[in-house]
């Protein structure tokens, strides 16, 4: 039996040692050691408990949502105009800037598809429906919501409420779906982005641009803890 962990009263520690501890437990998962999994996480949930003061979960931040790519596919008569463009554009960047998030991280591709009869739907040209049919394809990166059903519950809300008038209240079809994909494997400028919710994303934000950043650790009695100072 793995032996219990011991948790720091550090918020910034606490967050690491119970996002690896998931990633650790992942990994046996999908190389099918179902018995080191449980066991691991048998032994890592009965740590957490015996101290309700030392659960990750009272520190965590709130990450609703996380860095996007939007791919949006329409037929040549929606979206004609910059103005419904642009509205469409200020309504799904919202849902990433209400969170604290930088505006430069949401990328949104228009891809019109002409003609109609290059897009099947149930087997029949999109051309013999009696609707317009707009397919929203996402990216999340920066953070992943799939395995917190609150999280997710305000996710899939924010995006149906910032979708709808722009396709619902137009008489359209509409689909979309979310992949979240790793974080490690993302950069920007060739800048590693920083940790949700840390200093420097939030003078990215400020500026919304990327620029150099740099972690460094503290001193005395905050030892562990993170700070995160960008390089102008």
């Amino acid at each position: 039996m793995p032996p219990r962990h011991h948790y720091s009263t550090n918020p910034c520690r606490q967050i690491n040692l119970w996002r690896d501890m998931s990633y650790i437990i992942v990994a046996l998962i999908k190389t099918k050691c179902y018995k080191r999994a449980w066991l691991l996480s048998n032994s890592w949930h009965l740590s957490l408990f015996t101290s309700k003061q030392h659960h990750p979960s009272h520190h965590l931040p709130p990450p609703n949502h996380t860095m996007p790519l939007w791919l949006i596919y329409h037929p040549p008569q929606t979206f004609t105009t910059p103005e419904s463009k642009s509205a469409l554009v200020k309504s799904i960047t919202s849902i990433y800037t209400s969170s604290g998030l930088p505006a430069f991280y949401v990328v949104i591709n228009f891809i019109p598809l002409s003609p109609d009869d290059n897009t099947f739907i149930g087997g029949e040209p999109s051309s013999a429906r009696s609707k317009p049919f707009i397919r929203f394809v996402a990216e999340h990166i920066a953070v992943h919501v799939s395995q917190n059903p609150d999280r997710q519950e305000r996710t899939i809300k924010r995006i149906d409420d910032a979708l709808r008038p722009h396709v619902e209240e137009k008489g359209y079809d509409w689909e979309w779906h979310v992949d979240e994909t790793p974080r490690a494997l993302w950069k920007i400028n060739g800048f590693v982005p920083p940790p949700f919710g840390s200093k420097a994303e939030k003078e990215w934000a400020e500026l919304n641009r990327p620029v150099p950043w740099e972690e460094e650790e503290k001193e005395g009695k905050q030892r562990g803890d993170r700070r995160y100072v960008v390089s102008m």
